[in-house]
């Protein structure tokens, strides 16, 4: 079994975050829709992994699953 710090998994949160910022970011910046599409659905990917972690912190659970 792994073990991570709430300290660990508050630097993975702000790691998702920043990664979630830089694809918004990027989705803006790309001329091509298609490339555009992908970093938004990325950006909204990390944003969702980064929300759940908080929101496990902040409930104090001691588990996750991973599926």
């Amino acid at each position: 079994m792994q073990k991570f710090t709430k300290i660990e998994i508050s630097w993975i949160v702000a790691e998702f975050d920043k990664l979630a910022k830089e694809h918004e970011n990027q989705s803006k910046e790309t001329t091509d829709r298609e490339f555009a599409k992908i970093h938004q659905l990325r950006s909204e990917q990390y944003a969702d992994i980064s929300r759940r972690l908080r929101l496990a912190l902040k409930e104090g659970n001691k588990r996750i699953e991973i599926k």
